[in-house]
């Protein structure tokens, strides 16, 4: 008899901390999205957002963006991803996986960057493609005393809405397709000029696309 009393208060104790344990674990344990990722987000504005979805998909990185983690994205609209296209005298459907992973990588970085907290110059951490990206400012002009600022990223492309927050990071929305920065390889090596005879026999033998490829 005194065996078993003996193990029943044991069973009782160690319920009694396990109970415990599961109660102050389970809040982390069973944490669920309650917003928008920046995938979701997308999702929901696709009308402006298509091409940049498609670009996403393509490049493998979409499931990423669904989860988890801490991102700064530059979406550029439709429009944005259009006029870029038609400067290239491409279509969306043109772009190879090797462009889509370039140009997905160039917008995003595997951090979270308020705009409000970036001074001007370089973001604090390079993006996904290895680049450091600027931040800028120029005038929207107006009458004198009343001209409004806006954001540049990379020099080339404005941003026209920033800080809309997700669960997994912060959007900004972009009016162009940001820059990659840096010049082909090829490009460096005619400019060098050492190298000339070297970038000629390049470009004879049919090299000179292969080594201006997006990278």
């Amino acid at each position: 008899m005194a065996r078993i009393r003996y193990i029943l208060a044991a069973t009782a104790l160690l319920s009694f901390f396990l109970t415990s344990c599961f109660d102050e674990v389970a809040p982390g344990n069973y944490y669920t999205f309650t917003g928008n990722t920046v995938a979701s987000f997308l999702e929901e504005n696709e009308d402006d957002f298509s091409s940049f979805i498609h670009i996403l998909r393509k490049s493998e990185i979409w499931g990423e963006l669904k989860t988890y983690g801490n991102f700064t994205c530059f979406a550029p609209t439709n429009d944005a991803i259009g006029k870029f296209l038609d400067s290239r005298g491409q279509t969306l459907e043109d772009l190879t996986k090797q462009d889509c992973d370039t140009i997905a990588w160039t917008h995003l970085i595997k951090s979270t960057f308020f705009i409000k907290d970036i001074p001007e110059g370089s973001f604090p951490m390079v993006n996904m493609n290895d680049r450091f990206l600027t931040l800028s400012f120029d005038s929207l002009g107006g009458t004198e005393g009343s001209g409004r600022l806006r954001y540049c990223v990379n020099r080339n492309t404005h941003i026209i809405e920033s800080d809309d927050t997700v669960q997994n990071g912060v959007i900004h929305i972009v009016d162009g397709v940001i820059s990659f920065g840096g010049d082909y390889i090829f490009d460096m090596i005619q400019k060098d000029s050492n190298s000339r005879i070297f970038a000629e026999a390049l470009r004879l033998v049919g090299l000179e696309d292969s080594l201006k490829a997006w990278l």
